[in-house]
């Protein structure tokens, strides 16, 4: 399941990085990059505000996982379209 997970999320940034391409997608990847970086301010805070264990580890790994996302799709988008 895991490896099924990275793959689906392998062909998703293969997917943004191409779209990223066009000039007409990069509005909308732009509001993706937006909620990735929102999305880990939540996971993150989440993570923080929970007692240590399992979980709270979980929440920081994903957050970390979609942080690196977000780069990709920041760097991503400074290129010329």
């Amino acid at each position: 399941a895991v490896l099924a997970a990275a793959a689906v999320t392998a062909l998703w940034a293969l997917a943004l990085g191409l779209a990223a391409r066009a000039a007409r997608l990069r509005g909308w990847l732009a509001v993706v990059l937006a909620v990735n970086v929102g999305g880990v301010l939540g996971l993150g805070a989440l993570a923080a505000a929970r007692p240590f264990d399992l979980l709270s580890l979980l929440l920081a790994a994903v957050a970390l996982e979609v942080a690196a996302f977000a780069a990709s799709q920041a760097l991503a988008l400074r290129r010329p379209a």
